[in-house]
């Protein structure tokens, strides 16, 4: 049983730890929510990059070159020429990376969208793995699997006779 003040002092600390936690962004004194847009970074300044081959299993890393001072949202198109803007992510906190996850085979365009405007547009091309090998790969470590157990019991069996 653990001692009920070091548990109440360390469930504390966790708590107060996990709920004043904010991304760097928000401490920085050129970062309000209520910029005017001369003060928010021209989109030029903000270079979308993504990954430079086909993605094959549905997630990928989107990028920019600098650390955003402002909110940004990025916008997914079906179309080059942004048409139609499919989805709006907001990008997260002043990282210079994120993760896009859960995308079916087909070519995505995005682009960085602020209040002064829109970044350069990159595509994206999300062809997965074959059925076929994925089923494979899982039918070969299934295999190795019951390889595993069972010379285990059968090891275990050997030393159980020669022991009694």
């Amino acid at each position: 049983m653990p001692d009920p003040i070091r548990l109440v002092t360390y469930t504390a600390l966790f708590l107060f730890l996990t709920l004043t936690a904010r991304p760097s962004l928000a401490y920085s004194p050129a970062y309000s929510p209520a910029q005017s847009e001369a003060q928010i970074k021209p989109p030029d300044e903000y270079i979308l990059g993504g990954p430079d081959t086909t993605v094959r299993e549905g997630y990928f890393i989107l990028s920019l070159d600098n650390p955003p001072t402002s909110d940004l949202t990025i916008q997914q198109s079906a179309d080059a020429d942004f048409s139609s803007i499919t989805t709006e992510f907001n990008w997260f906190g002043d990282f210079s990376a994120t993760t896009l996850s859960g995308f079916a085979d087909g070519t995505y365009y995005f682009r960085v969208n602020t209040a002064a405007g829109t970044s350069n547009v990159i595509e994206v091309e999300v062809l997965h793995y074959p059925l076929w090998q994925a089923f494979s790969l899982f039918f070969a470590g299934l295999l190795l699997f019951l390889i595993v157990v069972l010379l285990i019991v059968r090891m275990h069996w050997v030393t159980h006779d020669r022991d009694h």
